[in-house]
C-alpha cells in the first residue's frame, strides 16, 4: 500500500509489481492521487477507512480475486458507487465479461490496452462519478431538508395541536361563562363547565339556540347574536339581566358583563360565534342593597323625625298651658293633674323613641349584652301587660293574659322589652279586637305567644318585617319607626332563642317565642 489517503485518489489492485507501477505511469498525467494496492484484501482494508474515485482490479489475483474483491465493494453502503474497472490478461471471452459486469463493473480492460484508451476511459469514469456524487449529495440535502420541514412541520402541528387543547382546557376550567357556536344558526358547538352550571341539567351541544334556549327570545340576547353575526363586530353588554330559568313562575335574574364576538374559519369568513361572560349579580344585588339601605335610612331619618316631634309637640304645650296657669296663679289641682298626667305620658313615649334607638345602636355595633337572673316569665308578662292596660283602653282593646310560673335564667328588662314591643303591635295592628297572651314551656322551653286579630301581615312581608326600619303598612297609616320586631328578634337571638310569626292578610297575627331555660 502506498500513498496518502484522499477521497478524489484512484486505487490500483494487481498482485504484479510491475503491472502496478504500468498503471501507475499511464494514470500520472491524470493528477490524481494514486493508491497501490498488492491485493484485493489490502484494497478492502484501505477502503475500510479510506474514500475513492475510482478502483482498477485486476481479475487473476490470488486468494481474493478481483470478481470477489468488486462484489466486497458492491457490498456495502459507503462503497457501493465507488466505478470499478477490471483489468484482465484473458482472452475476450463473452462468458467472462459478463461475469465482470455482473460484479458491478462500470468498464472492462483486456491487456495489453491503450494507455490513452484507458485514460480517457478513468477520465470519464471520474468525471461522472465527481457528478453523480454532487447528484447525490444534493439529493441527500434534499432529503434532510424534507426531512427537517418534515420535522418541522411535524412539530409544528405537535405545538399548535398542544396550544389547541391549551386553549380548550382553559376555556373549560375558565370561572367565566365560555359558549362557541357555529352558523347562522348559532349551534353551540362548545360550553365550558362555568356555562353549564349556569344551564343546569339541560344539553344544549349541537342545537341552535333558539331551540336549546327558547326563553331568551323574549330578552333580545339572539338578536344581538344575530347582528355580530352579520356584522362583524363585537357586541358588548354590560349587567345585563338574563332569566334561564323557565321552570319557575317568576325565573330570577342574572345579570351579566359580557362580550360577543366572532369566530372565522382560515379564509377569514365569519363562521361562529363566541361569547365570554362573567356574572356580576352579586355585584348588582349588592349595590340594589346599599341602595336600598340609603332609601331606607332617610325613610327611617323621616319617620324618626317625626315619631320624635310627635310627643314633644304636646308635651311642649301642656307644659306652655301649665305655666300659663301657674302665672295666674291656677294653682288648682283637678286643672293641673290631667295635664301633667299626659305630659309625663308624653316623657315616656319619647324615652321609649330614645331607648329605642340607642338598642339599635348597641346591636348594630355588637355591644348588645345580657344581664341574666332567675325569672318567672309569666310574671313579666302580667307586669308588661297591666303597664300598658291604658294604652289598650285608649285603643278599645282587651288584653287577656294566660299563664303558668316558667321559671329560667334571662335577661329580664330585655325579655320585658321583646314582651312590649309585641304587645304594643298586637293593639296599634289589632284594630280594637281582643289581644291574647300565653306563656307555657313547650319543647323543653318556655314559649310566650301574642295573638291579635287585627290587619294581619301578607306572606310576601313576614321575610321582611325583622328586618331593621322595615314595616310591613304604610308609615302614613300607621306611625312608628320599624324597629320593634328588629329589637326583638335580636334580643331573642341573644338568648339562644327564635321569633316566629303566623299571619295573613286581615286574618290577625300570631308570634311565638322560644326560649331555652337558660343561656350560657
Amino acid at each position: 500500500m502506498s500513498s496518502p489517503a484522499q477521497s478524489d485518489c484512484i486505487l490500483i489492485a494487481d498482485d504484479h509489481p510491475a503491472n502496478l507501477l504500468a498503471l501507475e505511469a499511464v494514470l500520472e498525467p491524470l493528477d490524481r492521487p494514486i493508491i497501490k494496492s498488492s491485493s484485493g484484501i489490502e484494497a478492502l482494508r484501505y477502503l475500510l477507512d479510506h474514500d475513492c474515485s475510482l478502483a482498477l482490479l485486476d481479475v487473476a489475483m490470488p486468494g481474493l480475486d478481483g470478481f470477489e474483491t468488486a462484489a466486497l465493494i458492491r457490498s456495502r453502503e459507503r462503497t457501493r458507487h465507488i466505478p470499478i474497472i477490471f483489468i484482465s490478461a484473458s482472452a475476450r471471452d463473452e462468458t467472462y465479461v459478463f461475469k465482470g459486469y455482473a460484479q458491478g463493473a462500470i468498464d472492462y480492460v483486456v491487456k495489453p490496452f491503450d494507455p490513452d484508451v484507458l485514460r480517457a476511459k478513468v477520465t470519464n469514469l471520474l468525471a461522472l462519478y465527481r457528478r453523480s456524487e454532487e447528484m447525490r449529495h444534493e439529493a441527500a440535502l434534499r432529503g434532510r431538508e424534507r426531512d427537517e420541514l418534515r420535522e418541522k412541520e411535524q412539530e409544528a402541528r405537535a405545538e399548535a395541536e398542544a396550544q389547541r387543547k391549551r386553549l380548550h382546557t382553559l376555556l373549560v376550567q375558565s370561572p367565566a361563562v365560555v359558549a362557541i357556536t357555529k352558523g347562522p344558526e348559532h349551534v353551540f358547538e362548545l360550553v365550558n363547565e362555568r356555562c353549564q352550571r349556569l344551564l343546569g341539567s339541560r344539553q344544549v351541544l349541537g342545537k341552535p339556540a333558539r331551540e336549546a334556549l327558547p326563553e331568551l327570545l323574549t330578552q333580545d340576547v339572539w338578536k344581538s347574536a344575530d347582528a355580530v353575526y352579520e356584522s362583524g363586530n363585537a357586541f358588548v353588554g354590560t349587567e345585563a339581566a338574563i332569566s334561564l330559568d323557565e321552570s319557575r313562575e317568576e325565573p330570577q335574574r342574572q345579570f351579566f358583563n359580557f362580550v360577543v364576538q366572532p369566530t372565522r374559519d382560515p379564509a377569514g369568513n365569519i363562521d361562529g360565534l363566541m361569547l365570554h361572560a362573567f356574572e356580576v349579580t352579586d355585584q348588582v344585588r349588592a349595590r340594589e342593597r346599599e341602595r336600598d339601605a340609603i332609601r331606607l335610612r332617610d325613610e327611617f331619618l323621616s319617620i324618626a323625625s317625626h315619631e320624635l316631634r310627635t310627643p314633644l309637640t304636646p308635651l311642649r304645650l301642656q307644659l306652655q298651658s301649665t305655666l300659663k296657669c301657674l302665672d295666674k296663679g291656677e294653682t288648682d289641682e283637678a286643672d293641673l293633674r290631667p295635664r301633667l298626667e299626659l305630659a309625663l305620658r308624653q316623657t315616656v313615649r319619647l324615652g321609649i323613641l330614645v331607648t329605642d334607638l340607642l338598642e339599635v345602636s348597641r346591636i348594630s355595633s355588637g355591644r348588645l349584652t345580657l344581664q341574666l337572673e332567675e325569672m318567672d316569665l309569666a310574671e313579666s308578662v302580667r307586669d308588661v301587660a297591666e303597664r300598658h292596660e291604658p294604652e289598650a283602653r285608649n285603643a278599645g282593646t282587651t288584653i287577656s293574659v294566660q299563664t303558668e310560673p316558667v321559671i329560667g335564667r334571662w335577661d329580664r328588662l330585655r325579655i320585658e322589652q321583646v314582651i312590649a314591643n309585641l304587645l304594643v303591635n298586637a293593639i296599634k295592628y289589632g284594630g280594637g279586637l281582643p289581644v291574647r297572651l300565653t306563656v307555657e314551656r313547650a319543647d323543653g322551653g318556655a314559649r310566650l305567644t301574642v295573638r291579635d286579630e287585627g290587619i294581619g301581615i301578607s306572606t310576601e312581608d313576614q321575610d321582611r318585617i325583622f328586618d331593621r326600619f322595615e314595616r310591613a303598612v304604610s308609615v302614613r297609616s300607621y306611625g312608628g319607626m320599624g324597629l320593634g320586631l328588629y329589637i326583638a328578634q335580636q334580643i331573642v337571638d341573644a338568648h339562644g332563642g327564635r321569633i316566629q310569626v303566623r299571619s295573613a292578610r286581615g286574618e290577625g297575627s300570631t308570634f311565638m317565642v322560644d326560649l331555652p331555660m337558660s343561656r350560657e
